[in-house]
């Protein structure tokens, strides 16, 4: 079928865009315990490392997710779909712990995951 992209092509453009991440982050998960109200306590656990990208959001990216972002500070987080981040994760970066907030890719072919990130601070 014309238009497609093979599997080697995938791996060839996945590769290239991973090569892009310069960028290593701690991922923090959790915590996982709830009190009798609901409320998530505890502290968040160390899952481990990870190489990504990091970019500004755009002007739409900002529109869109204004709701989220409010007024905490924001960046777009770029990485591999091998690379275990989710939502609601936090991610420590320059010496700031960031909240991932999960974004939707808009393309036919996904060669890295991208979502938005917030911190307070």
């Amino acid at each position: 079928m014309a238009g497609m992209l093979s599997a080697a092509q995938i791996a060839a453009c996945k590769a290239l865009v991973e090569r892009t991440f310069d960028t290593t982050v701690t991922v923090k998960r959790g915590p996982t315990a709830e009190d009798a109200y609901g409320h998530k306590t505890g502290t968040p656990s160390t899952v481990g490392t990870a190489l990504v990208g990091t970019y500004k959001p755009s002007a739409s990216q900002l529109a869109t997710y204004a709701e989220i972002i409010g007024s905490q500070k924001a960046l777009m987080i770029r990485f591999s779909d091998s690379t275990d981040i989710r939502q609601g994760d936090t991610i420590t970066h320059q010496s700031k712990d960031w909240t991932v907030h999960a974004v939707k890719p808009d393309e036919s072919y996904v060669f890295a995951q991208n979502a938005l990130m917030t911190t307070t601070g």
